[in-house]
């Protein structure tokens, strides 16, 4: 992310953050999704 930020920002264009506070896990990959599944009680099939 900060290597997007940085180029949006030197091609003049708008960037904004929003300030997360709430529980959040990145889902990104096949494990870390199951894992958030289990945490949830959804089994993943």
């Amino acid at each position: 992310m900060p290597a997007l930020f940085e180029r949006l920002i030197a091609t003049g264009k708008t960037t904004a953050a929003y300030l997360l506070r709430e529980y959040w896990m990145d889902i990104g990959l096949l494990e870390d999704f199951e894992r958030a599944a289990r945490e949830w009680g959804r089994p993943v099939e």
